[in-house]
């Protein structure tokens, strides 16, 4: 087919030449769909890497009824296994007195990640405000993982 008034065919003509008409551009054909990519699969870690990582969580936590902030941490497995065996009593029975005060002493800590309490202080610390040992226990739960259910099955609710 040629172009009407220069006897050139479609596509050969210059775009924009002097003195003649301006054609538009040749339409570009429509790209094909490319097939979708294969979701990429994360790299897997390694134990290695796992081990090498430094996963505890920290939060700080104002508590104005010690007039200061805290510092709380997540808790590990282990020392999650062990406060949650800590509250099992005979025939399996749940003692959950101070749990708060026992959770807390496990998850308080300084600005070097060192533990701010005994656990032969548990007890003097049960004896705080509880809105401040349920502020610092709602962060260490949540750093922990320990979800409502856990806390209600703690509490013995």
């Amino acid at each position: 087919m040629t172009h009407p008034t220069h006897n050139q065919p479609y596509g050969n003509q210059p775009y924009g030449s002097a003195g003649t008409e301006e054609a538009a551009p040749p339409a570009a054909a429509p790209a094909e769909a490319a097939p979708p990519a294969a979701a990429a699969r994360p790299a897997l870690l390694t134990a290695g890497q796992i081990m090498a990582t430094d996963d505890r969580a920290y939060e700080d936590v104002p508590v104005p009824e010690w007039g200061g902030t805290v510092r709380v941490r997540s808790l590990t497995g282990t020392e999650r296994d062990r406060f949650e065996q800590s509250l099992v009593g005979k025939n399996n029975q749940l003692r959950n007195e101070n749990f708060r005060a026992k959770l807390a002493q496990l998850t308080l800590v300084d600005e070097l990640g060192q533990l701010l309490f005994s656990k032969d202080q548990i007890s003097a610390l049960g004896r705080k405000s509880s809105a401040a040992l349920a502020r610092v226990v709602e962060v260490a739960s949540k750093l922990s993982g320990l979800s409502e259910d856990d806390l209600e099955e703690l509490e013995g609710e």
